[in-house]
């Protein structure tokens, strides 16, 4: 970085397979780190180890790896996995054993999934990969936390669409699976048995191969199916002509009283085309609010003053009362909604019985962050917003500082009367110690009852008979002073 490169690190995982006897620093995930350098010229990273020496070698970064680690374990699953700890490493281990299933670079919060460089085998991969779209999705979450609205420079745009033309020639470059289990899922071929409810082949062909008598498509040649609503948060809508030819349509799951739900494809679409602010005003939708599914989705002309990403909780807390400092400005400041949040209810059962999977309900509620305000008011509403959270905290300042007082006296007022209670009354002995929560002290398992004391009035001991009893409460009533003592009876 100093030579004016970018560089950005990149670790492998690889988690250890839980098996009975592995305990301590055995059941540990294998894990490396090595760097990745962009040439600016080619626009192309190229691997570096500064520790091992390797230079521009995927596949000597792997077996590097796999001698430093101790091995990880053949790709097969139900076999043995070697420790990460283990000094002994077999020699000439083949290519299928040393398999990098979780490869991942990160530069800046951004995290980038570049398994496909250092694997031979796609299927390979696959098979000692987390199952479904985990790790895929767990990416996801991470660059969706990191990711700011300010847009990259123009060399790191390049370099991602050159790092994705590069996984593309690896994939292509793969020789076709023989058999249908492993093609299935496999990134650069696929069989039209096999493509998903929402995915169509477009266009059908060329074919490239036959495996298991099914003719085997590119994978480049699918293409994705959505619904209207789905190509608006895509950046883009259905072309008027087109909206009443849907390409297919799909049904609503488990609640068939619904219309099918029509699908479209990318060709019959265009780019979406974002209103504008006029007039003071803020384009809103039927709902009265904003759709800001991402930060390209916000009105020409118009300011997200986001919560979520303030830069400060004080700046949060300001930003909550930017709509009621907006309303009172008279500035048109809709809310934004980001998306839809999902609250799974499950269903409880009668006697005591376990709840069977997918019993219960789904509840979707939408999710709101903050207000859109036209650019040239934002500043407006950000400054009286920021004046109301001063406002507001002065308040709550004020008070909390007069409860305490209050407490502080109620404090004060009760240890006030408890002392005269003690000066007129003097210390609870007997059977009033007890009315009053006195508790008894322990001499090793032995309960003793609490020493006598006498009273504040001089040469007098309290003598306590029943009194006339109440329903529920037991009375005692000393004959020489006259004392009354009530306990509540079980």
């Amino acid at each position: 970085r100093r030579l004016g490169f970018r560089v950005r690190v990149v670790a492998f995982f690889e988690p250890a397979e839980r098996r009975r006897g592995l305990r301590g620093e055995d059941s540990l995930s294998v894990f490396r780190f090595w760097l990745e350098v962009l040439l600016p010229v080619a626009v192309r990273w190229i691997p570096l180890d500064p520790v091992m020496g390797g230079v521009d070698h995927p596949r000597r970064i792997v077996e590097m790896a796999w001698e430093a680690t101790g091995g990880w374990g053949p790709a097969r699953r139900g076999e043995p996995a070697l420790a990460a700890t283990r000094a002994s490493v077999p020699r000439g281990a083949s290519a299928r054993q040393m398999v990098m299933a979780h490869v991942v670079a990160v530069e800046g919060g951004t995290f980038t999934d570049v398994t496909r460089r250092y694997c031979r085998s796609w299927p390979a991969v696959q098979r000692r990969r987390a199952p479904g779209d985990w790790f895929p999705s767990v990416l996801e979450r991470l660059n969706a936390a990191a990711r700011s609205a300010s847009r990259e420079d123009d060399m790191r745009d390049i370099s991602v669409v050159e790092e994705k033309r590069e996984f593309e020639r690896l994939d292509r470059g793969e020789s076709i699976p023989k058999t249908v289990t492993a093609i299935k899922n496999h990134p650069a071929f696929v069989i039209e048995k096999h493509l998903y409810k929402h995915e169509v082949l477009r266009p059908k062909g060329p074919v490239v191969g036959f495996c298991g008598g099914s003719p085997v498509y590119p994978r480049s040649c699918v293409q994705s199916l959505h619904s209207q609503q789905r190509w608006e948060r895509l950046m883009r809508s259905v072309l008027p002509d087109q909206l009443d030819t849907p390409f297919s349509h799909t049904d609503e799951g488990d609640r068939p009283e619904r219309a099918p739900l029509a699908l479209f494809g990318e060709w019959q679409t265009e780019p979406l085309r974002l209103a504008a602010a006029e007039n003071g005003r803020v384009p809103v939708n039927s709902r009265g609010q904003v759709d800001v599914w991402t930060p390209q989705h916000v009105p020409h002309g118009c300011r997200h003053l986001s919560i979520r990403a303030a830069a400060s909780p004080d700046d949060a807390a300001a930003l909550a009362l930017a709509e009621t400092a907006a309303r009172r400005l008279g500035i048109h400041a809709p809310r934004a909604m980001i998306g839809f949040e999902h609250t799974y209810l499950a269903a409880k059962k009668r006697g005591g019985g376990r709840t069977q999977r997918g019993s219960g309900t789904s509840n979707v509620a939408p999710v709101f962050d903050g207000v859109v305000v036209c650019a040239d008011r934002a500043a407006e509403v950000l400054a009286a917003s920021r004046d109301d959270h001063a406002k507001s905290s002065a308040a709550a300042l004020v008070a909390a500082r007069a409860g305490a007082l209050r407490r502080w006296g109620r404090l004060v007022r009760a240890l006030q009367a408890a002392e005269m209670v003690r000066e007129r009354y003097g210390e609870p002995v007997g059977d009033t110690a007890g009315a009053l929560g006195v508790r008894k002290r322990r001499a090793g398992n032995v309960e003793e009852e609490p020493p006598k004391k006498r009273s504040a009035l001089e040469g007098h001991e309290h003598n306590f008979v029943e009194d006339v009893a109440a329903t529920g409460v037991r009375r005692r009533r000393c004959e020489e002073c006259g004392l009354l003592v009530e306990m509540l009876t079980a």
